[in-house]
């Protein structure tokens, strides 16, 4: 999985050395294996300082982010110069509340990560999730979350599918979409999640991802799949990145997704989103100066109802907000953000063409955009 991309060429440039990943998840522990740097971490479900794995699962995401690596056992991490920092808020059934996935994402990035890795998620929103990772955001740090196992709808799962996060679904050593991955109009990124069903590279081992863990008492290289296992590959990739000096979530999605892999259908599509992570060509755009100024980005129009949608988008530097349309709705605020939202209303059935307009003392830039209710 890790040479389906690059990874080792990209270790000749930089291997996270720096960066700390947050495994918002069950916990993690060590093993032999273990971690560069295994950071103190807090567990929500326990309200306590011992962050440690009693599922299995984080310590297994955590390996895929930054398992010690060319230390002559076990298996390698996509970004193993990189520290971890363990979150625990998901109990030993692997479930839990969305006000400690909350509570978690806030402490990760008081506590100084840089990228935050979500292995989890909902059929259904989170107001109080969707806060936290505003705030996420706006500090500055990257969050990649799983797409969802659920192939049979057309749907990302949540919190992926906010535009705050890099959603990652799975595909298998052929660069194949695997069977349970989800798919949708949120899709960012696919990237190996396993498939333990098949043996394409004839090692007689199946397809999974391997990492140690600890499962009802036994720490063994566990294999698993999923698009659980999908994401922390891309968390990892935003660790490199990091590393080489590219620092805000905006031109960290950049380098990402206009370089990817394109696969499926040309374009962007629900199935692949924008593709693999092709991280050689990612360094190498991450290198490119940053544009100077205030830009645009991530527009995203969501339905709420038959009437109303919301729409939200990114600028690269603190701006405040006008929206307005021909048909007379607007919003002006005053606040400057990087992170704007408006919930619009208009006529079921109806397409409008609303304007953006983002400003600074100094600095305006406009953007239409098509909504249909």
């Amino acid at each position: 999985n890790l040479s389906l991309l690059d990874i080792p060429e990209a270790w000749d440039q930089t291997q996270g050395e720096g960066v700390v990943v947050a495994i918002v998840d069950t916990g993690v522990s060590a093993f032999t294996d273990g971690f560069l740097n295994l950071m103190d971490g807090y567990d929500f479900v326990d309200e306590d300082g011992d962050a440690a794995d009693d599922n299995g699962h984080g310590t297994q995401v955590a390996g895929t982010v930054a398992q010690a690596t060319n230390n002559g056992i076990g298996v390698a991490g996509v970004a193993p110069q990189a520290s971890i920092l363990p979150v625990r808020v998901l109990g030993r059934d692997g479930s839990g509340l969305s006000v400690d996935v909350a509570e978690g994402i806030v402490w990760a990035v008081d506590s100084g990560a840089q990228v935050i890795n979500l292995s989890l998620g909902s059929a259904v929103a989170s107001q109080v999730v969707e806060d936290a990772l505003l705030y996420a955001w706006e500090q500055d740090v990257v969050v990649v979350a799983a797409a969802g196992n659920d192939a049979s709808t057309n749907v990302i799962g949540f919190p992926a599918a906010l535009s705050t996060v890099l959603a990652v679904g799975a595909i298998d050593l052929t660069r194949q979409i695997a069977a349970y991955s989800s798919r949708g109009a949120e899709l960012d990124l696919v990237a190996p999640g396993g498939d333990v069903s098949s043996d394409s590279d004839n090692d007689g081992l199946p397809d999974g991802i391997t990492q140690e863990t600890e499962i009802d008492g036994e720490v063994r290289y566990w294999v698993y799949q999923g698009t659980s296992m999908a994401s922390p590959h891309v968390a990892g990739l935003a660790a490199l990145l990091i590393s080489a000096g590219t620092t805000r979530p905006e031109a960290v999605r950049r380098a990402l997704l206009t370089t990817a892999d394109d696969l499926g259908v040309p374009g962007f599509d629900h199935m692949y989103g924008h593709g693999v992570p092709n991280i050689l060509a990612a360094l190498d755009c991450a290198a490119l100066p940053t544009p100077d100024g205030l830009e645009i980005s991530g527009v995203v129009v969501r339905p709420m109802s038959a009437n109303r949608s919301s729409i939200q988008w990114f600028t690269s530097i603190e701006a405040n907000t006008q929206v307005s349309s021909a048909v007379g709705f607007a919003l002006e605020d005053s606040t400057s953000m990087r992170v704007h939202k408006a919930v619009l209303r208009g006529r079921a059935g109806s397409t409008v063409q609303v304007t953006l307009r983002s400003a600074t003392s100094g600095d305006e830039v406009v953007e239409v955009v098509e909504v249909t209710f």
